[in-house]
């Protein structure tokens, strides 16, 4: 094997090894519930794998979703009546029926 395709594949199996790890953190990430240098390293990642980004921008905006224009902080109040539908749900699960629609 010659030299370039070793490094080649070894620079393929750290950065896939990084996007797992980055995936596994993202929303940690987003919840800034992560250390300051576990955020520097995901965020050098970032700016190199557009994969990765797009993963961060699809977290953001599902956390975001589900608790408004809070920028997705645990603890913001949820959006709309989703505490309602929740809870109602919980209720009729406790009684032993469920919702077929949120």
């Amino acid at each position: 094997m010659s030299f370039e395709l070793y490094f080649e594949l070894q620079s393929r199996r750290d950065t896939n090894m990084k996007c797992d790890w980055v995936r596994q953190n993202i929303l940690f990430y987003v919840y800034n519930e992560i250390e300051d240098d576990a955020r520097y390293e995901i965020e050098q990642h970032l700016g190199r794998c557009p994969e990765c980004a797009t993963e961060l921008k699809a977290t953001r905006k599902f956390s975001g979703g589900a608790f408004g224009n809070s920028g997705g902080r645990a603890d913001a109040e949820p959006a709309g009546g989703l505490a309602h539908a929740v809870a109602g749900s919980a209720r009729n699960d406790a009684a032993g029926r469920t919702l077929a629609a949120v």
